[in-house]
């Protein structure tokens, strides 16, 4: 039982239920002596009576009956523990359920009464018993040549059972005149020693059916602050796992960023001391009287930038620079741009202009500053998102580029 129980842990149902479920006769009757409510529901909204009644566990049946089990409870199709013993088969809990005041003729979410379930399933067992229970047979089912042997069958056994009753009656009628003759002669003495230990009885009885009446309105409210604290756990729970999981990432994504920062400084130092190398080589030409002119390289800050290019916040929080992040001179921008488009027309009107005749490598150069000046217009003055091939084309929208 224990194993039965240990694989259904990952169903979101109370253990009465699982025990219900797997006919767990003594788990059923040891839970709801200790006070389980009959009426918790599964995910699908089932009581534990609907489940028990679907899978025609009888006496598990009969014992929720004895402990207030709710046989007009609704699960999510609006259907009854009646319908689940329909659709099924189980007669014997078809009976069980009637006796308790079941609805025959109560209709689902489809607007199907247990009769019409149990002919859609072709229950025989079924639809026999709901038809000695006198429910209502759909007029287009009646009439069908193959229903009438069982219909005609049904009614036989009625008049039987009922030709059988009266002959008990008759019987035993005799023995229930002499019983109620003596019944009435108990009654009698019974109320003359009533009269005389009421007086004395009554105060005390009052007194103890409003100190139970008190503990049983105590019992109920510790009841429902016992599930109201369950359900709050069950959702702590939920939401320790949820931040462990967010700060499991949140230390990787941490260690990515490190390691990329280590590589920015790595590469900001070289690219540092390039740079003092080149300013030195030009004022050494400077001085011997040589035009100095400096070509722009592709570089790419980040290639798993998106290739349409990221809200700048967005891509710094992503990064852990926080939203607010940007090199000291420069104002806040919109757009963190993949430049991949942007070097690729860079490439091409290099090429285009290294097939015009007559303009030198100066002028080549000249051009190609203007335009790298123009994607840093675009990008940090006016907010234009060079990353598509649109707004990388913006910066050649000039005459001198077309």
């Amino acid at each position: 039982m224990e194993l039965y129980i240990q694989d259904a842990r990952h169903l979101r149902i109370s253990d009465l239920s699982i025990s219900v479920i797997f006919d767990l006769r003594p788990n059923v009757y040891a839970l709801l002596a200790n006070g389980a409510e009959p009426e918790d529901r599964t995910e699908e909204a089932r009581t534990a009576l609907i489940c028990a009644a679907a899978r025609g566990h009888v006496l598990v049946v009969a014992k929720l009956l004895d402990f207030q089990a709710d046989v007009q409870a609704l699960d999510k199709m609006n259907q009854t523990a009646l319908h689940a013993a329909s659709v099924g088969g189980k007669a014997e809990c078809i009976q069980l359920l009637h006796k308790k005041r079941a609805r025959l003729e109560q209709k689902d979410g489809a607007g199907r009464t247990p009769m019409q379930l149990a002919l859609d399933c072709k229950e025989e067992g079924s639809i026999r018993q709901l038809l000695k229970l006198r429910a209502v047979m759909p007029e287009e089912a009646a009439k069908k040549p193959e229903m009438q042997p069982l219909i005609q069958e049904v009614e036989r056994e009625v008049l039987l059972e009922q030709l059988k009753e009266a002959e008990l009656l008759c019987g035993k009628q005799q023995l229930k005149d002499a019983e109620q003759a003596f019944e009435d002669a108990r009654q009698h003495l019974l109320r003359l020693i009533q009269l005389s230990e009421t007086a004395r009885v009554t105060p005390v009885i009052q007194n103890a059916e409003y100190r139970l009446s008190d503990l049983q309105e105590q019992c109920r409210v510790c009841k429902q602050e016992a599930s109201r604290t369950e359900a709050k756990i069950k959702e702590t729970e939920a939401e320790l796992t949820r931040l462990q999981s967010e700060h499991k990432e949140q230390s990787k994504d941490l260690a990515l960023l490190r390691r990329d920062l280590d590589s920015l400084r790595a590469a900001k130092s070289k690219k540092m001391e390039e740079l003092q190398n080149i300013k030195q080589l030009i004022q050494q030409v400077q001085k011997e009287g040589v035009d100095v002119t400096v070509r722009y390289r592709p570089f790419m800050i980040d290639p798993r930038t998106k290739e349409t290019g990221e809200d700048k916040q967005d891509y710094c929080r992503r990064r852990g620079w926080g939203g607010g992040w940007k090199p000291g001179p420069l104002k806040q921008w919109k757009w963190w741009p993949n430049t991949a488009n942007a070097h690729r027309l860079c490439f091409y009107l290099d090429e285009m202009d290294s097939k015009t005749p007559g303009m030198s490598q100066k002028e080549r150069d000249e051009r190609a500053h203007s335009l790298m000046r123009k994607y840093y217009e675009l990008t940090y003055d006016r907010d234009c998102n060079i990353s598509t091939p649109e707004g990388a084309a913006q910066a050649v929208a000039v005459p001198k580029y077309r």
